[in-house]
C-alpha cells in the first residue's frame, strides 16, 4: 500500500509539474522536471513523520497540511517562469488563507 501511494504521489506530481511546463509556467528540461519531482515527491512523503518529531503530542491538522502544501509550492515558484511565479503566488495566497481559517 505504501508503495503504490508513493508512485501515485510520483505520478500525480510529474503530471503537474508537466501541466506547469505545458502552460509556460515553468521552463525545463525532462531530467530537470524529473530531479524535482523526485525532491517534491520526497519533502511530500516526508512532511507529515518531520512534523510528528518535531512535536510528537502535536496533532497533524488541515494547518499542518497546508504548510506543507507551502512548503512545496515555496520551493517551485523560484524556477517558474515569471508568468508562473504570478500564478504560483496566487496558489500560496489561496494556501495562506486555508491556513489562518483552519487555525482560527
Amino acid at each position: 500500500k505504501y508503495l503504490t501511494a508513493q508512485q501515485s504521489l510520483k505520478t500525480n506530481l510529474f503530471a503537474m509539474l508537466g501541466q506547469f511546463r505545458e502552460t509556460g509556467w515553468l521552463d525545463m528540461e525532462d531530467e530537470a522536471l524529473a530531479s524535482l519531482c523526485s525532491t517534491l515527491k520526497l519533502v511530500a512523503s516526508s512532511w507529515i513523520f518531520y512534523q510528528s518529531a518535531q512535536a510528537p503530542q502535536a496533532k497533524i491538522t488541515p494547518a499542518v497540511i497546508y504548510q506543507g502544501v507551502l512548503q512545496i509550492l515555496n520551493m517551485v515558484s523560484p524556477m517558474t517562469t515569471d508568468k508562473g511565479r504570478a500564478v504560483v503566488g496566487e496558489i500560496i495566497e489561496h494556501y495562506r488563507q486555508q491556513m489562518a481559517s483552519a487555525s482560527a
